[in-house]
């Protein structure tokens, strides 16, 4: 029960920290003048990857879909980290599960923008 709470409160912390640092001051960019080197790094791995179209693609939902995954990736990887006690082993594990969540958890979001014919 408290790796729940624990689960819970760091999502929601996190949720809101990206609002106001990610989401509020990039959702007033038009999606036509985006300058890719000024985006967050999200934005930039899902353009690369997999080659999506910021001018097909509705940008401020795509912005708060990646606040979203990230605060649940974060908020899986701190929960995974408080479950064990060896200090290099929460990082190990921090580290591991970190790049394994974000290409795991950006690979659905590819996949939609491939369906929805919203790639280059």
């Amino acid at each position: 029960m408290e790796e729940l709470l624990i689960f819970i409160f760091t999502f929601l912390i996190v949720f809101t920290v990206y609002l106001i640092f990610i989401y509020i001051p990039n959702k007033r960019r038009n999606a036509k003048k985006i300058n890719l080197e000024k985006q967050p790094m999200e934005i930039k791995l899902l353009v690369n990857m997999y080659k999506i179209d910021l001018k097909k693609a509705n940008y401020n939902r795509l912005l708060m879909l990646i606040c979203f995954i990230s605060s649940i990736d974060i908020a899986l990887i701190v929960s995974l980290v408080m479950m064990v006690n060896s200090f290099l082993l929460e990082i190990f594990i921090g580290l591991f599960s970190a790049l394994v969540l974000i290409f795991l958890s950006y690979y659905p979001v590819g996949l939609y923008y491939k369906k929805r014919g919203k790639t280059k």
